[in-house]
């Protein structure tokens, strides 16, 4: 059962230059901002996600609060019919689904869940279904058979495998697919490796967090270039992880004297 999908939203392809080929057999995949949320009366996604809630944008929502309820609004028009995918694993995630009237699928990367999709030692699981094992060619799909690194991408493997069960995907494509995807650019891109010194791209890593993450994916020291456009939230959460892993800070743009302020003494700056 092939069905036409389109990936668009708020960075890259437009919505709107697509509209003219959607259908009603056709699978929207969008990235939806909290700047697109905070004002919509109808939209009603049939699967709505929600990864995580971390500060972000503060230097146009001012507060948490307001931040949150913007994304909140993802889930304002879904009934009992949809599904709303959430982190188990973040507070605030599962404060939203509380509210939500949607069908809830949790996903974890740190523990095994009653129902759900999750880690369970290095094996990925998912008991949505009377089955368990998501397969692989290798027997079972297992942590180190991602080819994207990262415990967030881990996380984002969780997510797809949990809409392919939503869609009736079956469970050997999943893996498949799973195995196979090769990561997409300046999201922890490989750039190029010279010298044994690797050059990585991860220039969508645009907030604290996404950061975070990136850094706790290597364990090499790193010379980590940062900076540009200050959204207002607070540097000093990467001090320790700065501290351990990066052997020094290359600064750019904007957020320069913020950063420089927060995370002196460090690394190298």
């Amino acid at each position: 059962d092939r069905r036409k999908v389109i990936v668009a939203g708020n960075i890259g392809t437009p919505l709107s230059s697509v509209v003219g080929r959607i259908t009603k057999r056709t699978v929207l995949v969008l990235e939806i901002s909290s700047f697109q949320l905070e004002n919509v009366e109808s939209f009603h996604p049939y699967v709505a996600i929600i990864l995580n809630i971390t500060p972000d944008h503060m230097d146009r929502h001012r507060t948490m609060s307001k931040y949150i309820q913007a994304k909140a609004n993802i889930l304002k028009k879904q009934t009992k019919k949809d599904f709303c995918i959430l982190n188990a694993d973040d507070n605030r995630c599962k404060i939203l689904g509380k509210k939500a009237k949607s069908q809830i699928i949790f996903f974890s990367s740190k523990r095994a869940l009653p129902k759900g999709v999750f880690v369970e030692g290095r094996r990925i699981v998912s008991n949505l279904d009377s089955r368990t094992k998501v397969p692989s060619d290798r027997g079972e799909l297992l942590v180190e058979h991602l080819r994207i690194p990262g415990p967030h991408n881990l996380e984002n493997a969780l997510v797809a495998i949990a809409v392919g069960n939503i869609f009736g995907i079956s469970r050997s494509k999943i893996g498949e697919a799973i195995e196979a995807f090769p990561g997409i650019e300046h999201r922890l891109e490989i750039v190029r490796e010279i010298d044994g010194r690797r050059f990585i791209n991860d220039s969508k890593a645009t907030n604290v967090d996404a950061c975070k993450k990136a850094l706790e994916t290597f364990s090499a020291p790193i010379i980590l270039i940062m900076g540009g456009y200050d959204k207002g939230a607070p540097y000093k959460p990467l001090a320790n992880l700065v501290r351990e892993k990066v052997a020094a800070l290359v600064l750019l743009g904007e957020a320069t004297p913020r950063i420089e302020k927060e995370l002196i003494g460090s690394a190298a700056i």
